[in-house]
């Protein structure tokens, strides 16, 4: 009786501890399922919270960030790291110039990659255009570029090179100027214009093959008549042409450099080469013809996209290169707070009868300057600056 007793109980025991050790490892896996929900929740929580936060973009003042995040947790020269958020361990690092204007930024995060590429285009600054890159698939698409209102951007989203997320990769996130050279390589911009030339030169021969059958049948100018018509002959310069944005980014780096006015005063710009008052001969004879000429108000503007300027001239320079050089055209895309953010307040705003034009006025002594726009709204940005001599004025 006694044996079958034990057996009994020996069996109870049995199941028991066996049922036991069923529901622990349940357990187990139970919590292992939790914590990979859990992590994955945190993840897209992370995420959306960084979606709904505001950031500084691209050509804001460091001092944006600043009143956004408050205190750096770590800056250097031309860098500063801010925490985004108190519900988010994740920092962003700035990077600007000497005029305090952002040209990158830059920040980890975990999660769903078309979630952050949109995350990404909210530190671009307003306007932005997306630009078919160079035959990239979108899933595997790291660099994706941007025609600017004042430039071109990148934005590149890499898995980071510690990814540690679980379920989603890290990826590093970078937004950051490129030049005119990098976006039309990166893009086939460069291709794109080499086929429009070529249709246009198919075009020229076109025209030419026709104008040589026309050359057989006319008769050729007399050695008077020659003369006569190279005495009207217009200059060989074309009279159209634009500047591009990412004339107006150089230039506006230049107009918020610390030592614009002081050098303005002096009639000098940066990286301008040519002093005002010199003569169009000198310049021409350093600089070439210009690409393109714009008849202004007593007299020219010369135009040279290479250098990002214009020299503006009296009429006489056609006739007479030893004609001074009487302004610097620079063309710009600055908003007014950032004219005077950068210069101080004007002397006067104005409106110009004379081209319809809204103007900034700066007095300099020997020297005027002058911002213009094309409309009275505030949200209008100043489209080119001038710097004159007092010979014009």
């Amino acid at each position: 009786m006694k044996k079958k007793l034990v057996i009994i109980i020996t069996t109870v025991l049995i199941v028991i501890l066996a049922l036991l050790v069923l529901w622990k490892l349940e357990v187990f896996k139970i919590n292992d399922s939790s914590e990979a929900v859990k992590e994955e929740n945190v993840e897209e929580d992370v995420l959306s919270i960084l979606l709904n936060l505001q950031y500084p973009q691209l050509g804001d003042n460091i001092q944006e960030a600043q009143s956004l995040y408050g205190e750096p947790t770590s800056e250097a020269d031309g860098q500063k790291a801010f925490q985004l958020s108190g519900k988010a361990e994740n920092e962003i690092a700035l990077y600007y110039d000497q005029a305090d204007a952002i040209t990158s930024l830059k920040f980890n995060v975990a999660g769903d990659k078309e979630k952050i590429h949109s995350l990404a285009e909210k530190l671009l600054p307003s306007g932005f255009t997306l630009v078919k890159g160079n035959g990239e698939e979108a899933d595997n698409q790291n660099s994706y570029y941007y025609r600017l209102a004042d430039g071109f951007a990148e934005i590149l989203i890499n898995e980071a090179n510690d990814s540690s997320a679980g379920n989603y990769t890290d990826y590093t996130i970078e937004v950051t100027y490129v030049t005119e050279t990098e976006f039309n390589s990166a893009t086939n911009q460069e291709d794109k214009e080499a086929e429009e030339e070529k249709t246009t030169q198919g075009n020229t021969e076109t025209q030419e093959d026709n104008e040589s059958q026309e050359a057989i049948t006319t008769p050729k100018p007399t050695e008077s008549d020659s003369e006569e018509v190279k005495e009207t002959e217009p200059s060989p310069t074309k009279n159209t042409g634009d500047f591009d944005a990412a004339s107006a980014q150089i230039n506006n780096q230049k107009v918020k450099d610390p030592d614009f006015l002081v050098n303005a005063k002096k009639g000098i710009v940066q990286e301008i080469d040519v002093a005002l008052k010199s003569t169009v001969g000198a310049m021409m004879e350093s600089h070439g013809q210009p690409d393109w000429v714009v008849a202004v108000e007593g007299g020219y503007q010369l135009m040279y996209k290479t250098y990002h300027i214009g020299f503006g001239t009296p009429h006489e320079y056609v006739q007479d290169p030893k004609t001074p050089i009487s302004s610097y055209y620079l063309p710009i895309n600055l908003s007014e707070k950032e004219v005077i953010q950068s210069l101080g307040e004007p002397i006067a705003k104005e409106y110009s009868e004379q081209d319809g034009s809204y103007l900034l006025y700066y007095d300099l002594g020997n020297y005027k300057l002058y911002f213009y726009k094309n409309t009275d709204d505030p949200a209008e940005t100043y489209k080119s600056v001038k710097l004159i001599a007092s010979l014009a004025a």
